[in-house]
């Protein structure tokens, strides 16, 4: 594969539909369905369809209820119906009950979306330590979820090598790199096989997971502001654009990782099962790629690895707790990533162990198991937006086959 068809920097949008609420269009990044329109494709509100509902609807007005003749001296009556459905009795006598979970279906998923972030980011405290240098996010009762300690400028200098070399895999990983420069759901969907009409909710806790990453590693990124490769060296020159942001953590690396721990999550598979195995090493890839095409350092993925994972056990948590969960249930691992430690003159290692309480964990890692609450106190509240959404996701991995 190579670029011959990459017309220039039209079309390239970064983080298209995650740059704010506006426009978010649900599954339409789904490339494998792009010409599906469906009853949604035939639902015209245009101008010249606004115009024939005008006439329809007065049509429709005065056919139910002739206008009656007038009496002599009279002004011209028109037809008119009843003001109130006769079927709906408990809309008209009045309001519904303060029960919002019940309503979540008649919403559409661009304001679901927004009902979901906001349980989210209402668990979450972000926080920089100018003394120490670590940028992290804690909840809202002060647990840990990821301290994140930028690289000194040696650690990139030294990986630029690396980030050369790795351009020689340009031509062979051509039609990955062009594919996966916005969120790549395709890629996930291939292999749990997501179906916009099969599986909506299962893509819809997807995109939710992705949006939760997109708003946690930018926090971050922006704290730390480290440059990217072509910032370094004219060598690198890059086969896509760079995007208008820091690089650490790699957010393509973030994404894939939470990706991978959420869908994991979902179909309740080990990391060692088959879907673990091929969610992980797609992880891997899609990282890798963003360092072939001369974009991020391989200590950017590694720092999006960390923070993608972690961010992903504590969205299962967020998912799954606090009402009826036990401890195991909804507990995550806290991680503590030191960008000094990252051994820049080797390339990342994706099968580092960054699991909870490691035998043999990298140096760059420190990591422990966070319980869900302890003496009494949760470490989570409530998200009910939330775990409707995960209820119903879980619902059609059952019916797909999945034992859960």
């Amino acid at each position: 594969m190579s670029f011959t068809g990459y017309t220039g920097y039209t079309g390239y949008t970064g983080y298209t539909g995650y740059t704010g609420y506006t426009g978010y269009t649900g599954y339409t990044g789904y490339t494998g369905y792009t010409g599906y329109s469906g009853i949604a494709g035939a639902l015209d509100f245009s101008t010249q369809s606004a115009a024939g509902l005008l006439t329809s609807r007065d049509a429709l007005f005065e056919a139910v209820l002739p206008a009656p003749i007038p009496a002599e001296g009279e002004a011209v009556k028109t037809g008119g119906w009843a003001a109130e459905w006769t079927n709906k009795s408990a809309i008209t006598k009045s309001l519904p009950a303060l029960d919002g979970i019940g309503r979540l279906p008649l919403l559409e998923q661009r304001l679901r979306a927004i009902l979901f972030d906001v349980e989210l980011l209402n668990q979450l405290d972000f926080f920089v330590d100018s003394t120490t240098e670590v940028a992290g996010i804690r909840t809202r009762t002060g647990k840990p979820i990821v301290d994140m300690k930028r690289p000194g400028k040696q650690v990139f200098l030294k990986q630029l090598n690396i980030v050369q070399s790795w351009a020689s895999r340009r031509e062979e990983r051509g039609a990955e790199i062009l594919s996966q420069m916005n969120v790549p759901i395709a890629y996930w969907a291939s292999v749990l096989n997501l179906h916009p009409q099969k599986t909506p909710r299962s893509l819809e806790l997807l995109e939710t997971a992705l949006r939760f990453a997109t708003i946690a590693v930018m926090r971050i990124k922006h704290v730390f502001g480290c440059p990217r490769p072509v910032e370094y060296s004219p060598n690198i020159q890059p086969v896509i654009p760079t995007p208008g942001h820091p690089a650490l953590p790699s957010g393509h690396a973030t994404e894939a990782y939470i990706a991978a721990t959420v869908l994991l999550g979902l179909v309740g598979e080990d990391h060692r099962s088959p879907a673990g195995v091929q969610l992980f090493r797609l992880a891997a890839r899609i990282a890798e790629n963003r360092t072939v095409a001369g974009l991020h350092f391989p200590v950017d993925s590694i720092a999006g690895r960390v923070l993608g994972v972690s961010l992903g056990e504590f969205f299962l948590s967020a998912c799954q707790g606090p009402a009826g969960a036990t401890p195991t249930e909804v507990a995550w691992t806290s991680r503590a990533f030191d960008g000094d430690k990252v051994n820049g003159d080797a390339d990342w290692n994706p099968n580092d162990d960054i699991g909870a309480n490691p035998t043999n964990a990298p140096q760059y890692i420190q990591s422990s198991g966070v319980p869900y609450g302890e003496a009494g106190e949760p470490a989570l509240t409530v998200a009910p937006c939330l775990a409707w959404l995960w209820d119903r996701a879980r619902e059609e991995q059952r019916l797909a086959g999945f034992d859960l």
